[in-house]
């Protein structure tokens, strides 16, 4: 399936766009996160100088081209027009979590294990799509679109697992996450799953840059 096909399918109202007003993107994430406003600046989630595998506050750090599966602390950020991607089994507390870029495919080693991350997350779920909630968080997702080299990397890595029926199923629980209030998604905003959130929650921190002060999670 092609980016332009999966995107169309994805419901305007699970959406936050730039042009989307203050308050969106916590309204879209209200059922699976909790959301917060952080300075444009480094920040004690900025992870900035740390490697794949690192750990950061008890959370495991994913770098780009890198993917993780289970039930640990992840923390994923440093994302502008890449893809960050999560997919969770609200159930069970496993996730998907991925950070795709332009050259994902090219990097053949940390592809193959990606892919074996995601089939193992399909596994987690006995190939049950409806199980499946998808949320993408980039600067431009190309709703409705060809989309670019990343969004293409994305549909080549999920339809090397999902058939075309179920990515038609993934779409109707799939969330995009660009920014709201003319801020877009930027590689200091932030995502955390897991650590003392027994229910597996998403911490996403978004830096809006047209906002001052910073507002802790905590």
């Amino acid at each position: 399936m092609r980016w332009k096909t999966f995107s169309s399918l994805v419901s305007l109202d699970s959406c936050s766009f730039p042009s989307s007003s203050l308050g969106s993107i916590s309204s879209l994430l209200s059922r699976r996160g909790v959301f917060c406003q952080i300075a444009c600046d480094s920040h004690e989630w900025h992870p900035a100088r740390f490697e794949n595998n690192e750990i950061l506050n008890g959370f495991r750090y994913v770098d780009m081209n890198h993917s993780v599966f289970g039930e640990h602390p992840v923390l994923i950020s440093e994302a502008s027009c890449c893809i960050i991607v999560v997919l969770l089994d609200p159930a069970t507390g496993n996730k998907f979590c991925a950070h795709i870029s332009a050259g994902s495919e090219q990097r053949y080693r940390l592809w193959r294990f990606m892919k074996f991350d995601l089939q193992q997350y399909f596994m987690s779920i006995n190939k049950d799509i409806t199980q499946a909630e998808l949320y993408l968080f980039s600067n431009n997702l190309y709703h409705g679109k060809e989309g670019t080299h990343e969004q293409r990397n994305l549909m080549k890595l999920f339809s090397s697992v999902f058939s075309e029926a179920q990515l038609r199923q993934l779409a109707q629980a799939s969330y995009f996450v660009e920014g709201e209030a003319g801020s877009v998604w930027n590689p200091f905003c932030a995502i955390r799953i897991g650590g003392e959130n027994a229910q597996q929650m998403m911490q996403v921190s978004f830096a809006a840059c047209a906002t001052s002060g910073a507002v802790s999670l905590n």
